[in-house]
Formats: C-alpha cells, sequence, structure tokens
C-alpha cells in the first residue's frame, strides 16, 4: 500500500441528516492539480461493487471526508473498475431531476 496514502470516506447525502452511503477509501495526490486517486478499502466486489457503481451512475458529485473531517465536494471518475478512482473537483453542477406526483385528497 502507498505509504503517502490517507484514509478517507466517500459520502453521499440525501439531505443535511441522511447518509446514504459511506465507502472508506484511501487516497494519494492524483496527476492534476486538485486531483486524487482513491481506492476503496477493502476492495469492492460483487453486489458491492455493484452498488456502489449503481451510486455513481446516480450522481458521481459525493463528499469525501477527510481526516480532519472537512468534506469538500468531490467528483468521482472511473474506467469501469471501481477499485481505481479519480477525484477531481466538480466541474459541472448536477443534472437536475423533475419528480412529478399527483396526490388525491378524499372529498368529506
Amino acid at each position: 500500500m502507498d505509504t503517502d496514502a490517507i484514509p478517507a470516506a466517500l459520502e453521499w447525502w440525501a439531505n443535511s441528516s441522511t447518509c446514504l452511503a459511506r465507502v472508506p477509501v484511501r487516497i494519494t495526490p492524483g496527476p492534476a492539480e486538485g486531483s486524487w486517486a482513491a481506492v476503496p478499502v477493502p476492495a469492492l466486489a460483487g453486489d458491492d461493487a455493484e452498488g456502489f457503481r449503481f451510486l455513481l451512475d446516480l450522481s458521481p458529485y459525493v463528499l469525501v471526508r477527510l481526516p480532519d473531517d472537512s468534506t469538500p465536494e468531490v467528483e468521482v471518475g472511473h474506467d469501469g473498475d471501481v477499485n481505481r478512482l479519480r477525484l477531481q473537483p466538480p466541474t459541472g453542477s448536477e443534472p437536475t431531476r423533475t419528480v412529478e406526483a399527483t396526490f388525491r385528497i378524499p372529498e368529506e
């Protein structure tokens, strides 16, 4: 394991009180300024890897919790291997999701 790697965690938050997922990682500086390479610890396999890929497909924008408890937002990328991740500052805004609902209130 890289001796310069630091422990961190990727976190997906639904709102300020509900964390949907937390994935422990070890991060090292990436090739581009402000970027990091991340490796899940332990490595993801099977259903865990598929669930992680599903979360990334929903939103690659997550918080990375660092050892000093700071939580910068990052965009997570990968080339098909969810055990080798690229973290970088967000490059765009998260796509807007439209939700439609119909509520029926019974008449009295």
